[in-house]
């Protein structure tokens, strides 16, 4: 019975990590292309695409913003002047996903 019990349980465990890992991987490529696409080469037609029609994104300083005040944020404090104010490199082994 005992052993019946921690097999259980390691399956559950192990099919809880596999699961990690896949959302590990689908919210870095995420990241990636909203950071890349959108960030480092101002690509508006991705950042449409990838972006729900009901976003909500809540700005430190501007508050909530829906997904067109989101665009138009991005587009003149992050892209300015068309090629891009900033650009974003993640540092390798920084992206951490909480499940």
């Amino acid at each position: 019975m005992k052993l019946t019990v921690c097999i259980a349980l390691l399956l559950g465990i192990l099919a809880s990590a596999q699961d990690d890992k896949q959302l590990f991987a689908e919210l870095k490529k995420a990241d990636s292309l909203l950071f890349e696409a959108c960030f480092n080469r101002c690509d508006f037609k991705t950042l449409n695409e990838i972006t729900h029609k009901d976003l909500r994104f809540l700005h430190d300083v501007a508050g909530m913003q829906n997904k067109a005040e989101f665009t138009e944020a991005v587009k003149k404090n992050i892209c300015g002047n068309g090629a891009g104010i900033l650009t974003r490199k993640p540092v390798e082994g920084s992206f951490k996903v909480y499940p």
